[in-house]
């Protein structure tokens, strides 16, 4: 039998009274709110659920809202000041790379002694070393100490060690790095093969459509609380929901992420309101004024709604289709009428 239990979980860093530019950096990864009087981040406020077998659960949130915080709680890495944490079954936590690496040691050598850390014995070890060093594409590098890598070939080391493994618990963290581009997909498939023979997921991420494709249940943070708790395509809607009034609030980052979620429903064939794409757009474009791109779409989307189009987005994106097409007539007419009330306005 498998489980995870969390019963009013309460994780706590003290980082000073005054946050220098390394604590806010801190407090952002960790979550949660920072108290100035007493300078304790509590990064998990009482958070308690239970995990059985069979569940694959995301963890969905704003930045900062406290999910690599509670998968590193999950794992043991942090211990709670207040509540409880039980775990049945052997975890494997995918986080920033593999727990153990000794920069002095050959690529092999960290294969054993990383392999001896995540509880495997010395027989089962070196039978996974030829599928490890053959998924790292290290080649000849394994037999070099580490600390004669690149970043890129320790995080696929690290990786492909950490991944080697069959465990009853998977904790994944999004943000793990897996080293250069042609690796991330075999690391993707690699996470995804993990997932279905593991008895529990716990996987965070900013995407709902990669934790929907994965995932049955879902988990929304905020502050390092749980604020929604059910189905995976439930806790999504809540979270989209929260992303747009976000994004209406005060756009900035919050509308990146919230035209992030439209372009991946789009991709998946999922049909998404207008007005929720346009307030993406709009708040993405105080930041990228000039992006053809997404210009002509809200252009678009703006006509579909029979809203009117501001001037300075209407000729921006005209332009941008005669940059395309510039053959087309209707497009070019529209433009100087434009730019002759311009020209009228300006004389006046």
């Amino acid at each position: 039998m498998t489980g995870i239990s969390l019963d009013n979980v309460t994780v706590e860093f003290n980082v000073g009274g005054t946050l220098n530019s390394a604590m806010r950096g801190f407090s952002r990864r960790v979550g949660g709110r920072f108290n100035a009087e007493s300078g304790i981040v509590r990064a998990l406020d009482g958070v308690s659920f239970n995990l059985a077998e069979g569940e694959r659960v995301g963890l969905i949130g704003h930045n900062g809202a406290g999910k690599s915080t509670l998968l590193r709680t999950i794992s043991g890495i942090y211990a709670p000041q207040i509540g409880k944490v039980s775990t049945q079954g052997s975890i494997s936590a995918l986080f920033s790379g593999s727990p153990g690496i000794e920069p002095d040691d050959t690529g092999y050598q960290n294969i054993l002694n990383c392999g001896l850390f995540l509880g495997m014995s010395k027989k089962e070890i070196r039978s996974k070393i030829d599928e490890i060093a053959e998924f790292s594409g290290l080649g000849e590098y394994l037999g070099l100490p580490v600390r004669t890598y690149s970043s890129g070939m320790n995080m696929r080391l690290s990786f492909s060690i950490a991944t080697s493994i069959n465990p009853q618990i998977l904790l994944v963290d999004e943000a793990l790095g897996t080293g250069d581009a042609r690796f991330a997909e075999k690391a993707q498939q690699r996470i995804l093969q993990l997932a279905e023979r593991s008895s529990i997921l716990v996987m965070a991420s900013h995407s709902p459509a990669l934790l929907k494709s994965i995932c049955n249940r879902g988990i929304l943070l905020e502050q390092g609380k749980v604020l929604h708790d059910g189905p995976i395509d439930e806790v999504a809607e809540v979270y989209r929901e929260s992303i747009v009034k976000s994004a209406e609030l005060d756009g900035g980052q919050n509308g990146e992420r919230l035209l992030q979620m439209v372009q991946e429903s789009a991709q998946r064939g999922e049909t998404v309101p207008l007005h929720i794409e346009e307030v993406a757009l709009q708040h993405v474009l105080r930041s990228r004024p000039d992006d053809a791109i997404l210009l002509r779409r809200l252009y678009r989307i703006l006509k579909e709604q029979n809203k009117e189009v501001p001037r300075d987005i209407e000729v921006k994106a005209l332009e941008s289709i005669l940059s395309i097409k510039p053959e087309d007539k209707a497009t070019m007419r529209r433009l100087a009428e434009l730019k002759a009330v311009e020209d009228s306005a300006a004389d006046a």
